[in-house]
């Protein structure tokens, strides 16, 4: 659902989606080398070229033709440069949203309590999603250079020294969020959390992501409501060492068991 929503709103041909997704793929895996994810950004780049000669002669209603058409030229950015903004709009829009889906749908399956809860309140949808994206924090970390001397924990920060933020510690402080941070509550609605990220850093996709998070179990589940897991938890394969956490898959079922 992730790649087919952004695909759309750039105006991404239906056909052609898959090359977005497996080149995003590809760049996300930290345990390729680095060779095969640069080369997987070097064709997704070469492809996003591609679309916007493609849209600049024949424009159509949709993200890329607008940026061609309203922000190129001398107030805006280089025609060369677009490629490489759609690369990050793309892993904005989609890779994040579609690990997260995964993440929270293993969640809910495996917490019946709040998950008939959900179904039985779809007001909540809106909270579930910010719990959801508070709770797994699927972007563990951010690297920041302090602007001037700064005390964390009694800690002396300098100037120009580097900084690794924890978002998942932040997301799961009691300080913040309660007692019970390390729980999942559907009704806590954690809008201050920082799966984002924060201030002119602020993942470009967030508005969307909430969009499809909010959509996504509801309807899920409403659809489906006997979903379940077809396997145990430790044998799901989760994405140890990637840019976004996520599961690499969820086995799940439905209908009588057998």
């Amino acid at each position: 659902m992730p790649s087919r929503a952004i695909c759309s709103i750039l105006g991404v041909p239906y056909e052609d989606r898959a090359i977005f997704q497996q080149h995003t793929d590809a760049f996300g895996d930290l345990d390729a080398p680095p060779e095969e994810r640069q080369r997987a950004v070097n064709k997704f780049v070469a492809y996003s070229r591609e679309l916007v000669e493609c849209k600049r002669h024949d424009p159509a209603d949709d993200m890329i033709s607008r940026l061609v058409a309203e922000h190129t030229g001398e107030d805006g950015f280089a025609l060369d440069d677009l490629p490489v903004l759609i690369f990050f709009l793309v892993n904005a829009g989609y890779k994040t949203t579609a690990n997260m889906l995964g993440l929270g749908t293993l969640a809910l399956l495996l917490n019946d309590p709040e998950r008939h809860r959900l179904c039985q309140d779809p007001a909540l949808a809106a909270s579930a999603a910010e719990e959801m994206l508070r709770y797994w924090s699927i972007v563990s970390d951010m690297r920041r250079i302090a602007l001037r001397d700064v005390e964390i924990g009694g800690h002396l920060v300098r100037a120009g020294e580097g900084v690794i933020v924890s978002l998942l510690a932040a997301n799961r402080c009691p300080e913040a969020f309660g007692s019970d941070a390390e729980r999942i509550d559907i009704a806590r609605n954690p809008r201050q959390h920082l799966a984002f990220g924060f201030g002119p850093h602020l993942c470009l996709g967030h508005n969307l992501a909430r969009i499809e998070l909010e959509v996504a179990w509801p309807r899920l589940f409403e659809r489906i409501p006997d979903l379940r897991l077809a396997t145990s938890v430790d044998e799901i394969e989760f994405k140890q060492n990637s840019i976004a956490y996520g599961v690499k898959s969820l086995p799940v079922s439905c209908g009588d068991k057998p």
